[in-house]
């Protein structure tokens, strides 16, 4: 479990914003924090979780940002692919980072498609994501790609203040290791293992 955590602890698993972009010319500001779990065989370990993220709107459905903290630094990207007058709006958000410490190093990137439904004033968020994510340590290397998804809940609490509570799984369908505990692998399919993440973004700004 200790070799798991080290593995994800860092990585960003959730969506953690809408697929409503902020609009031309608009920042948006994000405060995340939040609760990494990974599950194995039984055992749950758990890490606290703690980003800032900034989008700023190059047009009405294109956003590009960055976030800092636990996880890094990483680069994203959201482009709304519906019309701007289409009531479920559809996006493609993905982002990619790392985090380096001397000779050890993780990589990250998911892809997720957000898809918002309105309801009322507020919105459920469902995020389908591919998430990969790199780690090493001297000649030690291990690597993985899961897939699972996000589902939260978009509540308007004022003109330019939107908070979203989110839970995020994956489970990997690849793995691969390199010089870890002496061995050596590929292809390995740990159907008993999952990451969660349970967060809340809080967005000040855009639409």
């Amino acid at each position: 479990m200790l070799f798991t955590l080290a593995l994800v602890g860092c990585a960003t698993v959730g969506t953690l914003q809408r697929a409503q972009t902020a609009g031309e010319d608009q920042l948006q500001v994000a405060i995340e924090p939040g609760l990494y779990g990974a599950q194995q065989d039984g055992e749950v370990g758990l890490l606290p979780y703690g980003n800032v993220a900034a989008r700023y709107g190059v047009t009405d459905a294109l956003d590009v940002g960055a976030r800092v903290g636990f996880s890094g630094a990483e680069l994203q990207a959201k482009w709304r692919v519906t019309p701007s007058d289409s009531p479920v709006i559809v996006a493609v958000a993905p982002n990619a980072g790392g985090l380096f410490l001397g000779e050890a190093n993780l990589v990250t990137a998911q892809v997720p498609v957000i898809v918002e439904v309105p309801v009322g004033q507020h919105a459920l968020v469902l995020g389908p994501k591919a998430w990969m994510v790199s780690t090493g340590a001297g000649d030690a290397r291990a690597s993985m790609l899961a897939l699972g998804g996000s589902v939260g809940v978009a509540l308007r609490l004022g003109p330019s203040f939107v908070v979203v509570p989110e839970y995020a799984a994956v489970r990997p369908v690849y793995g691969a290791y390199a010089d870890v505990f002496g061995e050596s692998g590929g292809d390995t399919v740990e159907t008993s293992f999952a990451v969660t993440h349970l967060s809340l973004s809080m967005l000040f700004g855009g639409r």
